[in-house]
């Protein structure tokens, strides 16, 4: 990605990635390429699965089962957060950069889930609302996207 990117003469006036691990390698990436320093926002970690995290789906059903009619979008999955305080994470971070950035290029690098719900921010869809696929490379120009 930060080969096509400097391939496509894209600039940034400021980059924010999740402090995770993946997230921030490739956000280091995408600076050495791009010269752009790279803003750690800890709002953009990914969903707090609490003690599930790490486990494939297998283990995770073992340790904790899903309740019967699945997640709520507002319980918490235990010792984690709900899916509405990981989208009130995203929001901030969304609103924090619109106000200081708003007349800027901008690059996220971010995790599926917060990079699904910033999407769902920004087209104004339900915080329950599905996204398909993985991985996101979206360039928005004002108010299009391309």
């Amino acid at each position: 990605m930060a080969e096509r990117l400097a391939l496509e003469e894209y600039r940034f006036d400021a980059q924010f990635a999740s402090p995770l691990k993946r997230a921030s390698e490739v956000a280091e990436i995408i600076a050495g390429k791009l010269g752009v320093e790279v803003i750690l926002d800890p709002r953009l970690r990914e969903l707090h699965t609490g003690k599930v995290a790490g486990l494939t789906p297998v283990e995770a059903a073992r340790v904790q089962p899903e309740p019967p009619g699945g997640y709520r979008t507002y319980e918490p999955i235990p010792e984690g957060e709900s899916t509405i305080d990981h989208y009130a994470r995203s929001l901030s971070s969304y609103c924090e950069l619109l106000d200081k950035h708003l007349a800027d290029s901008v690059c996220v690098v971010a995790h599926g889930g917060t990079l699904g719900h910033l999407l769902r921010i920004i087209y104004g869809n339900p915080v329950n609302s599905p996204i398909v696929g993985r991985g996101y490379l979206c360039f928005m120009n004002g108010d299009t996207a391309r």
